[in-house]
């Protein structure tokens, strides 16, 4: 049954009531923790994966960023205008893209690793 609470702060002002509601333990038994536990490598394998997409996926974003932010350089410079905000723009996004691709070498060796564990297994 859900219940609201409130409570005074420091300032005297009342703060916002919060709803709780009751959280019934659920109960394992040794079995279900096992199959729990046995099936943990799988999810994490899984949410590695996630993770190896969702850096595959910033990477090219920031390669897309980097081509736009040249053509910007280029025109300005055509233009005649100052480059040098333009430049440092473009200068962070290499730092940024060299992060990400540090961490999509991580993440792919580790995916490697785990492939190479469980197909020796």
């Amino acid at each position: 049954m859900p219940s609201s609470s409130g409570s005074t702060l420091p300032s005297g002002q009342q703060s916002p009531v919060v709803r709780t509601s009751e959280c019934k333990a659920v109960r394992h038994t040794p079995s279900s923790l096992a199959a729990l536990f046995k099936a943990l490598p799988v999810i994490v394998g899984f949410c590695g994966m996630i993770e190896l997409l969702e850096t595959e996926q910033r990477v090219a974003e920031k390669n897309a960023l980097i081509e736009r932010q040249r053509r910007i350089i280029e025109e300005l410079g055509l233009q005649g205008n100052d480059t040098t905000s333009a430049q440092i723009v473009f200068d962070s996004l290499l730092v940024s893209l060299s992060l990400h691709l540090q961490e999509r070498y991580r993440l792919r060796s580790l995916w490697r690793a785990k492939t190479l564990e469980a197909s020796a297994a």
